[in-house]
């Protein structure tokens, strides 16, 4: 009988220890995919920095910065953060990125970018290999960035970035009123004509004057905002074409 209940503690012992095994592993595993999930929400500054490489900052929506990497909406589908910094990457550009974090303030995101692109220049690289690519909130941003940063060779790409009802038509209102004045570079502007939310910067140009060059593209694909959820060709080879021009 004696024998018969050390087995049975052992047995509960040996049961306990492969429970604890399995939950450490588990939490092993979990934070193991959360650190990978947090190191590839970032594309970083490489170091060392290729001088002669082409760099592009790619400055997302305000979907992804409330739904992360792979934000859905019913309307428009999923947008995809990794696949769009990949389609620019396969096209040739050092890609320089992030998931912002919620509730970011565009003007002071738009001194960090800024900050970004002096050091590249720091160590090297021509302005006119550096991009800035952004899409509605991160188009706003872009904006921001050229009226901050005051070089006149950067481009800058802003996809249904010009708020045209409610208040993003009043937040580039304001923009145009103020900061728009102080941008310098050259600018292209692309967006769905069937979008509901933004529409053409060519206020914003106007107001810059000749500190700029500025180009517009008005598409059909009739998608409006979510034209951009996906590296969709209508708008991926014009924006890319026009980056690689010599001439602006």
């Amino acid at each position: 009988m004696v024998t018969t209940h050390l087995q049975g503690g052992a047995m509960k012992l040996l049961r306990k220890n492969i429970s604890i095994s399995v939950l450490a592993i588990f939490f092993i595993l979990l934070f193991g995919m959360t650190a990978c999930v947090s190191t590839s929400s970032s594309y970083k500054i490489p170091s060392p920095v290729e001088p002669s490489g082409k760099h592009l900052f790619f400055l997302h929506g305000t979907i992804t910065e409330e739904k992360g990497a792979y934000a859905t909406t019913r309307e428009y589908g999923t947008y995809d953060y990794h696949h769009m910094v990949k389609s620019f990457r396969d096209r040739g550009f050092t890609v320089i990125s992030e998931i912002r974090p919620q509730g970011t303030n565009k003007v002071a995101y738009a001194k960090k970018v800024v900050h970004q692109i002096n050091t590249l220049i720091n160590s090297g690289v021509l302005s006119k290999n550096i991009s800035v690519v952004g899409f509605s909130k991160g188009g706003d941003i872009t904006l921001n960035v050229a009226a901050i940063l005051k070089n006149p060779d950067v481009r800058f790409v802003v996809m249904a970035g010009c708020g045209k009802t409610g208040r993003y038509r009043q937040s580039f209102q304001n923009f145009v009123t103020g900061a728009a004045t102080s941008m310098q570079g050259h600018f292209l502007s692309v967006y769905d004509a069937n979008d509901a939310i933004c529409g053409s910067c060519q206020a914003a140009f106007n107001a810059a004057g000749d500190n700029i060059t500025s180009k517009e593209i008005e598409l059909y694909v009739g998608r409006g905002h979510g034209t951009f959820y996906e590296p969709r060709r209508e708008w991926l080879d014009p924006v890319v074409d026009w980056i690689n021009s010599s001439r602006p």
